[in-house]
């Protein structure tokens, strides 16, 4: 963990095994490491699907790319040499990749970070950085929501696929901002930084297979990346159902990645009435349904 400037603590989260303890962290600064949460191999397998499908993305034309900060879509020349890209929808692409949807150990500290709410997934995304990808603006990911905000209504999660280190742009965070955001900060009505002063943050560091959890609430931003990598990440956002999430599962899970997850994954990726406002129609013809929904699909009739 480094840090910038005169931003000191008298103590700072470390990884650890012990979920209680991240659990008390989570509470103090926000956020909390997971060691060992994903065993050596998955973190080898998440890697080679990861670097294959964002390749093969890239080949077809349909990678979401950016460079010096700037979004953009599809295979222009320079795609292969892109600083950043995003590879969405990861459910879709790869059973290594469903195994984390239900990840028991960071379960369990989304639940203790969402207490008596209950909680589905918004999006489930892999983040592949290089040299040369800028800092990211600092915010915290439920600033479009209104103020005062005495609680997390979405709650993260960052598995660290390689190290994450300050030279290779690992996260930089303001701990403790959960409950006290920093000053001088200055931010469009929807929630976009426009800009920020005399603000300090430090880098989350790490190796392979640790989670970094972290409340919604919480000042945060990628850090620039000054080494060639790739760093590799895997991002999942849980919220409270109540909010629309940001990748609409129930419309685009593909029906084959349907009929291979179990019950409690399509519930956690919205296929539940009681969570989700995404709802899909009752025990439709194709037969995708709602986990907790057993009524008969009915079409257009008249008498």
């Amino acid at each position: 963990m480094s840090a910038a400037g005169k931003l000191r603590f008298d103590r700072l989260p470390e990884p650890t095994t012990d979920l209680e303890q991240v659990k008390r962290d989570f509470t103090e600064f926000g956020y909390g490491l997971i060691k060992d949460c994903l065993s050596s191999d998955q973190v080898a397998r998440i890697r080679e699907r990861l670097l294959e499908q964002a390749q093969a993305e890239r080949n077809a034309g349909k990678a979401n790319l950016a460079d010096d900060g700037k979004p953009y879509y599809g295979r222009p020349k320079n795609a292969d040499t892109a600083s950043f890209q995003l590879v969405r929808v990861l459910p879709n692409k790869g059973e290594v990749f469903r195994d984390l949807i239900l990840q028991p150990k960071v379960l369990e500290i989304m639940r203790h970070g969402f207490g008596e709410l209950d909680f589905c997934m918004s999006n489930l995304t892999g983040m592949v950085t290089r040299k040369g990808a800028v800092a990211q603006v600092l915010h915290c990911d439920q600033s479009y929501l209104p103020d005062p905000q005495p609680r997390p209504w979405v709650n993260n999660v960052l598995y660290m696929i390689t190290e994450f280190t300050d030279d290779n742009g690992g996260t930089r965070v303001i701990p403790k901002t959960h409950r006290n955001p920093p000053p001088k900060i200055e931010y469009f009505r929807d929630g976009r930084i426009l800009s920020y002063e005399n603000v300090e943050t430090m880098a989350i560091e790490g190796p392979p297979g640790t989670a970094f959890v972290f409340d919604g609430r919480l000042w945060h931003g990628a850090g620039p990346s000054r080494v060639p990598g790739p760093r590799l990440a895997i991002s999942g956002y849980y919220m409270v159902p109540q909010l629309r999430q940001s990748e609409n599962y129930p419309a685009c899970i593909h029906d084959d990645v349907y009929a291979a997850m179990s019950v409690e994954q399509r519930a956690m990726l919205g296929f539940k009435r009681a969570l989700t406002l995404n709802y899909i129609e009752p025990m439709r013809e194709d037969g995708r349904t709602n986990t907790d929904t057993f009524a008969e699909f009915t079409p257009e009739m008249h008498l």
